[in-house]
């Protein structure tokens, strides 16, 4: 029995020595956002979906929170890999949750680091519109003036 555990323990110990940088794992970041779909067009060369949003409201804060820097009531086009279930599910008025992303590799020696970063849908909202702030304010011209005497 104590044979196998120091077996065990230098084989471990082995692994991490000789390569003590594999033995780090890789770091995913993300943020999700509600969002508008304003627009939706086909980008023929990525095969995805360039869909223009209205960001409505960040959702939760946590891990990868920072990625989001976009101010809440901008407008951006986003380039979303969708299936064909997605493509019928998006549709332009609908409220969808979104996420950035950005995956940082393993640090290999002599690798160079490609951080990879962008967005992925999530899913259709079944929150109402109203419960939005950017959505549910009211338009300039419906405040009411009142006449000066």
């Amino acid at each position: 029995m104590m044979k196998k555990m120091m077996m065990m323990t230098v084989a471990l110990a082995f692994l991490f020595c000789v390569h003590p940088q594999q033995g780090h794992a890789s770091t995913y970041l993300s943020s999700n956002v509600f969002a508008k779909v304003l627009t939706i067009s086909k980008d023929a060369k990525k095969g995805k979906k360039q869909v223009k949003v209205l960001f409505l409201e960040k959702k939760g804060g946590g891990r990868g929170s920072g990625l989001f820097f976009f101010s809440i009531g901008s407008t951006r086009t986003v380039a979303l890999p969708l299936n064909k279930a997605q493509s019928a599910l998006v549709k332009v008025g609908s409220i969808v949750l979104i996420q950035r992303y950005r995956i940082y590799p393993t640090p290999r020696r002599g690798v160079r680091r490609r951080v990879v970063s962008g967005w992925r849908f999530l899913k259709v909202s079944k929150r109402p519109a109203s419960s939005f702030k950017v959505l549910s304010k009211p338009s300039p011209t419906s405040k009411k003036t009142t006449p000066l005497k």
